[in-house]
């Protein structure tokens, strides 16, 4: 019999039980098992309908299980529902599928003689060599590290077809399955030092996780994060045989530009302060920096171009917070957090109700990261805009300008015409740049000297200006907004030749 508060089902301990007596799980995952056939997690279906494959020990064959993506279905309640489990190790009983990865199977077991509730993680393709290293590398590093923020191992075999090793069961499951949206502000904050306190304990034994993201990031009955999945982690005081394997190594949407190639930077503590960064940006907006239909599309974006703003997606985000996210996310490595505790320190900072180390994104920083990610399409634009500024000062030696003077400017309206077209812009609707009569409803000439006046085409309601050299003309001095689109028509009218004398 099960004791009050015990799901009868799983035997877990629940605070919350369905009125059938059930744990949420358990009740979530009651319903009838889909068809053998048909199901995504069993193997194919012989003839007879039933499952091919054989499991136990001294067998290689796993379930057939379709990987599924990051997100709050990769791990959910029906992650085990109808699913055929391997033969248990002796001393285990093996109750319902975790989750599962690229390099391994999870599944809730019991172990019989202390009657508690483990994980236990199974090798998927015990005959791939580079996945083997992995899971090697993980048992070791999990029996390296000791904190309360990181998932336990508790025992191991390594000497059956199926390898397995054993860890604490954290009954909350995965931070991604929670996460619907973005979380209140300070708990992010919470919960990303207590996430960094374990990531800074695991560099202090020369260990760097690499696949940081909410998914690997477990929650205790109580919410206490620990983090879990050290498959891909580096030791930095041995060999990496997982880099010599591949070379794009982690979580696209999640991981830094020198885990996608090695001509990008080096590998180290700073890949982990942006894992970091980036779990606090899906903390605070409920989405990844980066996204994309396809992991070359992530992983394009990942290399050339800058997040959107914190700010943008939730602007519930400080500005200061949002600067210390941004910093972490840096895609040269030299510019981010050099270590966990420089990170740790500018988010005490922030708390504290001070100016953290790492600079907001004022309109001339937002410039300067637009400009540094768009080099190449700005050096073209300066190469047409000296081409056509040459060709402007050559024109102006043979040919004179008629000269008209800037139209009489209309009367002030009592509203700034640049207010004015901010507002417009910022509520979300066109701005109109020209009054009725086809002139600047405000301008200002920023670069050389040109005159503005009507259209000499008859009956072309239009304005055209004139100059000798390279002109700059302003019309909004800022449009209030980071993205937004300008639509105007040019036309090449000509000049006239000088009269002689």
């Amino acid at each position: 019999m099960s004791s009050p508060g015990t799901c009868p089902k799983c035997s877990l301990p629940a605070a919350l039980l369905t009125p059938d007596g059930l744990c949420l799980t358990c009740a979530s995952t009651s319903e009838t098992p889909a068809t053998p056939a048909t199901s995504p997690f069993l193997p194919p279906a012989s003839p007879s309908g039933a499952p091919t494959g054989t499991f136990g020990p001294g067998s290689s064959a796993l379930p057939t299980i379709t990987q599924m993506p990051d997100g709050p279905t990769a791990t959910g309640p029906a992650a085990g529902a109808g699913e055929l489990l391997p033969a248990a190790p002796p001393g285990y009983d093996l109750l319902r599928r975790l989750g599962g990865g690229g390099m391994g199977v999870v599944y809730l077991a019991r172990e019989q003689a202390s009657e508690r509730h483990v994980a236990m993680k199974y090798l998927r393709f015990p005959g791939d060599q580079g996945a083997f290293d992995r899971f090697v590398t993980e048992l070791r590093v999990l029996a390296k590290l000791d904190h309360p923020n990181i998932v336990r191992v508790l025992a191991h075999d390594f000497l059956r077809a199926d390898p397995y090793f054993t860890m604490e069961h954290v009954t909350g499951g995965p931070l991604s399955r929670v996460l619907d949206g973005p979380m209140p502000v300070a708990d992010a904050v919470r919960l990303i030092r207590t996430v960094a306190g374990a990531v800074a304990a695991a560099h202090a034994e020369k260990v760097i996780h690499r696949d940081l993201k909410p998914s690997n990031i477990l929650l205790a009955a109580d919410g206490t994060p620990k983090v879990a999945d050290f498959g891909l982690a580096k030791q930095l005081d041995e060999l990496d045989p997982v880099t010599r394997a591949s070379e794009a190594l982690g979580t696209p949407s999640y991981m830094p530009p020198e885990q996608i190639s090695r001509k990008l930077g080096e590998t180290g503590p700073r890949s982990d302060v942006y894992g970091l960064g980036a779990t606090l940006y899906h903390l605070l907006t409920g989405r990844a920096p980066f996204e994309g239909d396809t992991r070359e599309e992530i992983i394009q974006k990942v290399r050339t171009e800058a997040p959107t703003r914190p700010r943008a997606a939730n602007p519930a985000v400080p500005a200061a917070l949002e600067a210390v996210v941004l910093r972490c996310l840096e895609k040269k490595p030299d510019n981010r957090y050099q270590s966990i505790a420089e990170f740790v320190a500018d988010l005490d900072r922030y708390e504290a109700g001070q100016k953290p180390d790492a600079p907001e994104l004022t309109r001339a920083r937002r410039a300067r990261l637009w400009a540094g990610a768009h080099r190449g399409a700005l050096a073209v634009a300066a190469c047409v805009a000296l081409l056509v500024g040459g060709a402007f000062v050559l024109g102006a030696a043979y040919w004179r300008a008629p000269g008209p003077a800037d139209p009489t400017p209309a009367p002030v309206d009592p509203v700034d015409p640049w207010d004015e077209a901010r507002r417009e812009l910022v509520g979300g609707g066109p701005a109109q740049l020209l009054d009725a009569r086809g002139y600047p409803r405000a301008h200002k000439w920023r670069l050389g000297t040109a005159a503005l006046g009507p259209s000499p085409v008859k009956g072309d309601e239009s304005v055209y200006f004139d100059a000798a050299g390279v002109a700059l003309l302003e019309f909004i001095d800022d449009p209030g907004t980071d993205r937004y689109r300008l639509l105007f028509d040019v036309r090449y009218l000509g000049s006239r030749p000088a009269s002689s004398g």
